[in-house]
């Protein structure tokens, strides 16, 4: 079973989905990461589902069920398809983006329920706990565990499922019906934008008390604010203290075309270590 994720991991898991979200409506792509860069736990391939909210309203929620990609790849795409192609809703606009809220959840594989009759799968299932799949055929739908709270019935709850998989609304009961049950570890962003661990534009600034406290190295820069926050990620989680700031620099070979640079800066006593680290690729746990 998947032991739950540390903070550090959750805060740059959100951070990635925000980043993917900003990015997606005003149409630039990904940002490229190196999968070398990536935290050993994140790198693990899992299912998970983003879901976007605005003033507590749903605004668009996609996910995949199956661990078809690594946890980060997965959060940067499902963020983008969230923000940009969920039927249910049109596109996120820039204006939006302050007033939304992000939520991960990272799924359990989903395990079939073996029940010979609909009171039987009734008395299975654990409102709160489970998400639920239903596959009618080839079709089928999914409610995470977060949706009990507003489908608190297990027989409304199974209705409501089945008509989201194109079917009528008791057609859980049929005998072909297939229920598929899993857990979630879920997590959000604040309430209030200023209380997040990132900005929206992920971009890290300079902790001047902390910078002054100590001699401080450079190990690693980028044009990537989320690389930066990768490698954070990745210092942080062997025990390296890290900064990250920024500062403008000159692209394209002296061209005089501003951009921000990030630097990752430890400790001096800590600098080789952090630097041996980053020559090594990671591995998984």
């Amino acid at each position: 079973m998947r032991s739950p994720l540390d903070p550090e991991e959750r805060r740059l898991l959100l951070a990635l989905a925000r980043e993917a979200v900003a990015r997606s409506v005003t149409g630039a792509p990904l940002p490229e990461i190196e999968a070398c860069k990536v935290p050993p736990r994140l790198a693990e391939p899992a299912g998970c589902f983003v879901t976007l909210t605005r003033e507590g309203a749903l605004r668009g929620c996609i996910g995949n069920l199956e661990p078809r990609w690594p946890l980060w790849q997965a959060v940067l795409e499902n963020a983008r398809a969230a923000a940009t192609r969920d039927r249910r809703f049109p596109p996120v606009g820039p204006d939006e983006l302050e007033t939304l809220r992000i939520e991960i959840s990272v799924l359990t594989p989903p395990q079939p329920l073996a029940c010979d009759s609909p009171d039987a799968l009734l008395a299975r299932l654990v409102p709160g706990r489970d998400g639920v799949l239903l596959e009618l055929g080839t079709r089928r739908a999914t409610f995470l565990p977060q949706v009990w709270d507003k489908l608190p019935d297990k027989v409304s709850f199974l209705d409501q499922l089945a008509l989201k998989a194109g079917g009528a609304a008791g057609d859980w009961r049929r005998p072909d019906a297939r229920v598929s049950v899993y857990t979630v570890e879920h997590f959000e962003e604040a309430d209030d934008p200023g209380a997040r661990p990132d900005p929206p534009s992920l971009e890290p600034g300079p902790d001047p008390d902390y910078a002054a406290a100590m001699d401080m190295a450079t190990v690693f820069r980028t044009f990537n604010s989320v690389e930066a926050q990768l490698i954070r990620g990745r210092l942080e989680t062997a025990g390296i203290p890290v900064n990250v700031r920024n500062e403008q620099s000159v692209l394209g070979g002296g061209a005089g075309i501003a951009g921000v640079e990030y630097c990752v800066d430890v400790p001096e006593a800590s600098a080789e270590e952090a630097r041996e680290l980053l020559r090594a690729p990671a591995q998984p746990e």
